[in-house]
């Protein structure tokens, strides 16, 4: 088990799969929204964060709800500082 913060995205083609994928992911492990919105006309993009291992189950989950509409993928372990100005400039609350 791995611990520490970690941020994952899954980026679709279709609106319709980016909502499956979104529900997917936050149903597959604890992890918590970050993003979730279309990006441009017909490209959806969900974005999380959380526990290593739960962001890595989540987003392995999501390619796969996601099928051949996923257009990228990741997951990234970013240090503790750019996490926390990422969540600034999002002005979100704290992942943990």
């Amino acid at each position: 088990m791995s611990t520490g913060s970690a941020i994952g995205i899954v980026e679709t083609s279709s609106l319709a799969k980016g909502y499956e994928v979104a529900d997917a992911v936050m149903k597959r492990a604890d992890v918590k929204m970050v993003v979730n919105r279309t990006i441009c006309p017909g490209k959806y993009m969900v974005l999380i964060g959380g526990d290593v291992d739960a962001v890595t189950a989540s987003i392995e989950t999501g390619i796969e709800i996601g099928a051949h509409t996923v257009v990228d993928h990741f997951v990234d372990f970013p240090l503790p500082q750019l996490l926390k100005q990422l969540m600034r400039r999002l002005k979100l609350r704290k992942l943990n």
